[in-house]
């Protein structure tokens, strides 16, 4: 097995260990659709934009542990990765970048893991499904604001969260 083949396997266990455990809360500094919306300030949502655009995300589980998730850079594409962190997501960020809670997001045990690895072999997506039903669905992706329209890439150095998963369906790739 190639030396990509094994770290990204690493990395697939990492993810893997989310399973069986309760998510508390999460918490996550998102980055802006637009850099100017209406009213002259950076836009974060959009009634047209079914997903949430981060540069990274704390899942918080119920033993208060953190683990962030972000991306990683292989080449010209990017894939998800995860890590344990001590570390708490600051306030006070202001631009196009802010960070907060992810109370919309659903929280519970995670029965069910799933990765989706690129044609490159780089960990595209992440489906968390928990005992519930509800699920998440995180992509390694970038909204580009593109002359006041939204381009919508995957493989790409941003965390893009759709909850539920079918609204990715949504979204025009490029």
């Amino acid at each position: 097995m190639g030396r990509k083949k094994l770290w990204v396997a690493q990395r697939v266990r990492e993810f893997e260990i989310f399973r069986g455990r309760r998510i508390a809360a999460w918490r996550g500094t998102e980055m802006a659709l637009r850099e100017r919306g209406v009213d002259g300030k950076p836009q974060f949502e959009d009634a047209h934009v079914p997903l949430l655009q981060l540069s990274v995300i704390h899942v918080i589980f119920d033993n208060d542990s953190v683990v962030e998730i972000g991306t990683y850079q292989d080449d010209d594409e990017f894939g998800l990765c995860s890590w344990v962190t001590e570390e708490q997501l600051a306030d006070g960020l202001d631009g196009i970048f802010r960070t907060r809670e992810l109370a919309e997001l659903p929280c519970g045990i995670v029965s069910n893991v799933g990765l989706g690895l690129n044609d490159r072999g780089n960990i595209a997506d992440l489906t968390l499904t928990f005992e519930d039903g509800r699920e998440i669905l995180l992509v390694a992706g970038e909204v580009y604001e593109d002359w006041g329209s939204l381009r919508f890439c995957r493989d790409d150095e941003s965390v893009l969260v759709f909850s539920p998963p079918s609204d990715a369906e949504l979204v025009d790739w490029n």
